[in-house]
């Protein structure tokens, strides 16, 4: 039976190789069920505005959005949305947009200080599904 290593750092050393391996061969199979699932499940992911159902929004005017409008990217593919113009924004940046919320306190008529979130940026849906305007054209 060998003897351990006396220098112990020789141990960690063989320890996290043995680790460094292991992390590196889940993380092969993560990328591999990832791509699987990505392949089985396009809408899951949003790698490109192709192929993404679109959603004709508005933008409502508040206070804290800038009259320039906002700057909205999502994967390196950037929108911009002006308050109270209309825009086609693919179902995931819409989405995205739901998850921008802030927290407000509210006191209550019983003197107790209640929170609740709300959206950060509201909006109007005008119209879901909205087939781009070169799909329109080839279709009539």
């Amino acid at each position: 039976m060998p003897s351990p290593p006396y220098n112990t750092h020789e141990g960690e050393a063989a320890m996290s190789k043995a680790d460094e391996y292991e992390a590196k061969a889940i993380e092969a199979k993560n990328r591999k069920d990832t791509a699987k699932d990505m392949k089985d499940n396009p809408d899951k992911y949003f790698v490109n505005p192709i192929g993404h159902p679109r959603d004709r929004i508005v933008l409502n005017e508040t206070e804290k959005l800038p009259k320039d409008g906002i700057f909205m990217s999502l994967n390196g593919y950037a929108f911009l949305a002006k308050p109270n113009v209309e825009i086609d924004l693919p179902r995931p940046v819409r989405e995205m947009l739901d998850t921008r919320t802030e927290t407000i306190s509210i006191k209550g008529d019983d003197g107790k200080v209640y929170t609740r979130n709300i959206k950060r940026f509201p909006y109007q849906v005008i119209q879901l599904d909205v087939k781009p305007e070169a799909e329109a054209i080839a279709e009539a």
